[in-house]
């Protein structure tokens, strides 16, 4: 069963939760294990025969931990991953946070609370009732609820706080970020797609602001599949235009920058049948493909952002502009085709040339389009 990269992506997620809250809880018990369990109280052992008192051991507090860690794990990622983004995707942040938060309070606590029992039973091979009935558990079970709470709510706000900062810098960038791995200008080779809506002028002036803007909304959320499938970053969103980039080893390997753009269009012609329904107006796009080297690094003081400089950044807006005059999906640079060796699954005629104000270096430009039996 081959996975699909945006599967892969959510499953890389799913494992990282689960690890982190075994990891959470067995800190959490390292910590209070002794605070849990000071309460004084005896259970008969029918195993062995014999009486048990708390407090117990690290090892045991450990087992203890682990099972409940893993549980809050998975029931956080399915909650996170597959309930909340069909609930939460067009709701405020403030609204999503309260939403979040009670959420995790209210699955967690009931998790925490019988998972403590039923280990409970299984190590000291007792009952349920005699687990709950013994003196001390209540005022223990409270506090450890109470305990639970807090945690569930500085949880989601972190689980909030990092999927919106994850959002505002794009999808593998967060991390580069927090490293600072672009703190100090650095200079890289890159590719970039800039890509925007055919007739998007007459399409603006069909529909009113707000059902435009919804429009472009929904086909930047389509398409974003296909961009992760393709190891593809959003680097801007400017009007109806986004532009996509890879470091320049990601992208021309199996002609991901170029395959990129086929898959957004297969997903476009699947959607056009809801926009009609919805909009009364069809998406389709044209793009324009080129690499070359820029300087990347953090920019601005009341509002930072990750920035690329350099004559391949406009030279790329350049060639997506000539699409319209070469009546052309797809545009790419013969700086980038020589780099990215097309199999014969694409067909490559020649579009023309660019020469950029005040540079002697003529691009070569070409059109790029799927061969019939691809399509």
């Amino acid at each position: 069963m081959k996975f699909s990269a945006y599967n892969l992506r959510t499953l890389k997620i799913a494992l990282w939760i689960i690890a982190g809250y075994v990891i959470i809880s067995a800190l959490y018990s390292l910590n209070i294990h002794a605070v849990q369990f000071t309460y004084s109280y005896t259970l008969y052992d029918s195993l062995t025969g014999k009486y048990m008192t708390g407090p117990f051991t690290i090892i045991e507090s450990l087992k203890r931990s682990t099972p409940i860690g893993f549980a809050l794990g998975v029931v956080t990622a399915v909650i996170e991953l597959i309930i909340l983004p069909k609930i939460i995707s067009r709701l405020s942040f403030l609204l999503s946070l309260i939403i979040r938060v009670i959420g995790y309070v209210v699955i967690t606590m009931p998790i925490v609370y019988y998972g403590i029992i039923i280990e409970e039973m299984i190590i000291l091979h007792t009952s349920f009732e005699n687990v709950v009935n013994e003196p001390g558990f209540t005022s223990a079970a409270t506090r450890i609820m109470l305990l639970v709470t807090i945690f569930s709510t500085i949880s989601a706000l972190g689980v909030s706080f990092v999927r919106l900062v994850s959002k505002k810098f794009g999808q593998g960038i967060l991390l580069q970020y927090v490293l600072g791995k672009y703190h100090q200008p650095r200079e890289e080779e890159r590719i970039f797609m800039f890509m925007d809506l055919r007739s998007s002028t007459s399409i603006a002036e069909q529909l009113d602001h707000k059902k435009y803007h919804k429009f472009l909304n929904d086909i930047f959320h389509d398409i974003s599949e296909p961009i992760l499938e393709y190891r593809g970053e959003i680097y801007q969103y400017v009007g109806d235009e986004v532009v996509v980039t890879w470091s320049i080893g990601s992208g021309i390997k199996d002609e991901r920058c170029i395959r990129c753009f086929f898959a957004i269009s297969q997903v476009l012609e699947r959607k056009n049948p809801h926009y009609i329904k919805k909009y009364g107006v069809e998406a389709k796009m044209k793009a324009g493909l080129h690499c070359g080297l820029v300087t990347t690094g953090e920019i601005g003081d009341l509002k930072t952002e990750i920035v690329y400089h350099g004559d391949a950044v406009n030279t790329t807006s350049r060639i997506q502009e000539m699409c319209n005059d070469l009546r052309a999906s797809l545009l790419v640079s013969g700086d980038l085709l020589q780099r990215c060796k097309l199999s014969d699954k694409f067909v490559l005629e020649g579009g023309g040339t660019l020469k950029l104000r005040g540079k002697e270096k003529v691009i070569e430009v070409y059109s790029v389009t799927r061969k019939s039996s691809e399509m």
